[in-house]
């Protein structure tokens, strides 16, 4: 059966943390001396987050990825994660299996292994949903931001969303990716985001970090979530915000994307301004661009300074599932 074989794809050798893998009513994981549970969940729909473009092993590997981001923003390392999946009676058993490959591909890289899940009919359109368990020996939550903090982001913004806006404005039948790099670079940013692990731990554990949050719903949405939770406002300069040279090449001169598109993965933080020095010193032991793009205020909202210096208050138009 299915499941029987998706057990024995994962059976097997099991890190330390985990004293009882996949097969039981419950894992059973052995939690580390001096540090926090974190644990966080994610559905993935057909029809609101991919379609047939996506083929089933990008599927698993993103379904994963951006899981473990939910964890790295929080500045804990992934250690266990579950899966249900709901399919139409139709569905091949190849997309099952390739659908698992991209979870084993990640699962490997991460060392993040899977302890368990569910699998279900569905009576329309595939549905999958992944929990994810991680430790974190320091905590960074949305609410630490206060009056004078920097506004940094890892990364670079907006290439996941135009990548898609792209792919979905090609030619029926036509084959966009290998004709233009550009648009493959963006896409695979779309497809196959890249967690900041260990970026978010140094952030947490250092005590660099005063509020963190991985930008999902877009660097305006994403970063409202974080104003509203510490009860601030941000000042951003829109020059600083850092796009990739393909965005810049395929973007047409609009920002929206890098703005309010989401699905970056990047992390999105605030510092104290007397630890900006130690921002260099991680960027280098990560290889990740580190950038700082405003200011926290007194207030709320967010306001955005243009290339001249003018200022306009703006409304967060991140992605919203209800309205």
């Amino acid at each position: 059966s299915t499941i029987e074989t998706i057990r024995r794809r994962w059976e097997g050798a099991l890190p330390p943390q985990v004293v009882l893998g996949i097969g039981d009513d419950a894992a059973v994981l052995r939690p580390a001396a001096g540090r926090r549970l974190l644990v966080s969940t994610d559905l993935l729909t057909e029809g609101v987050h991919f379609d047939e473009r996506v083929p089933p092993r990008a599927l698993g590997r993103k379904a994963l990825l951006v899981n473990i981001s939910d964890i790295a923003a929080m500045g804990g390392s992934p250690r266990a994660f579950l899966s249900a999946l709901a399919l139409p009676p139709e569905t091949e058993t190849r997309f099952v299996e390739e659908l698992y490959t991209g979870f084993e591909e990640v699962s490997r890289t991460y060392h993040v292994p899977l302890v368990g899940g569910d699998l279900s009919a569905s009576p329309a359109g595939i549905s999958l949903c992944v929990t994810i368990l991680g430790e974190a020996r320091r905590v960074v939550e949305r609410r630490g931001a206060v009056s004078g903090d920097l506004v940094c982001v890892t990364g670079t913004l907006g290439d996941a969303a135009l990548g898609r806006r792209k792919m979905l404005e090609a030619e029926a039948g036509a084959s966009p990716l290998r004709e233009n790099p550009d648009l493959a670079f963006l896409w695979e940013r779309h497809i196959s985001p890249t967690p900041r692990v260990e970026t978010g731990i140094l952030l947490a554990e250092e005590g660099v970090a005063s509020a963190m949050i991985d930008i999902s719903d877009g660097l305006l949405g994403d970063l409202t979530h974080i104003l509203t939770e510490s009860g601030v406002a941000a000042r951003i300069f829109r020059e600083r915000i850092p796009r990739s040279p393909a965005y810049h090449r395929l973007c047409g001169g609009d920002d929206h994307e890098a703005l309010s598109g989401g699905e970056d993965y990047e992390l999105l933080f605030t510092v104290p301004a007397q630890r900006q020095t130690r921002l260099d010193t991680i960027a280098r032991r990560t290889r990740t661009s580190i950038t700082v793009i405003g200011q926290i205020e007194p207030g709320e909202g967010i306001r955005l300074v243009d290339a001249e210096g003018r200022e306009s208050r703006v409304t967060p138009v991140g992605y919203r599932h209800f309205g």
